[in-house]
């Protein structure tokens, strides 16, 4: 049966957000387990909003998955989307202008892969704190490496 790309997306959110009879949210769950600080919550490294934006790129349990979470300062979340906000158009103008590939074009997933995991490793646990104001820093080093593959 066919499901949306929104409808998995959703799905996925709920997994991550809503506790489900005895079992915590995996949200919760990974907080305990990976003992944040003080001011830290839970978040993807690769979006959850990658599953409808790249549909068949990724499966929700890959992003749902402790190897795409990482704990965040509060202080630079809302920093952390805008660098995925202004990362995501850059990707799709990569892949459509230079890679000339469709959504339904076979090979879309797999570059559309490969430069998201680009995009995931370039900001790291390490130097996320580094995004405060300045995401468009990272975003304009996230195009330039693109760039310098073509």
């Amino acid at each position: 049966m066919f499901r949306s790309a929104y409808a998995i997306y959703d799905t996925a959110r709920d997994n991550f957000d809503k506790p489900w009879l005895e079992r915590p949210s995996l949200r919760d769950k990974f907080a305990k387990i990976m003992k944040l600080a003080a001011g830290e919550e839970v978040h993807h490294v690769i979006p959850l909003g990658i599953l409808w934006k790249f549909p068949g790129t990724f499966k929700p349990g890959e992003l749902n998955s402790h190897v795409n979470f990482m704990g965040l300062p509060k202080t630079v979340h809302d920093f952390y989307n805008k660098y995925w906000i202004s990362a995501i158009p850059e990707i799709w103008r990569v892949i459509k202008s230079e890679r000339h590939l469709k959504v339904d074009d076979p090979g879309f997933a797999d570059a559309a892969r490969h430069y998201i995991e680009k995009a995931r490793d370039f900001v790291t646990p390490e130097n996320v704190g580094r995004i405060d104001s300045d995401y468009q820093v990272f975003t304009e080093e996230l195009k330039r490496r693109l760039a310098s593959e073509y």
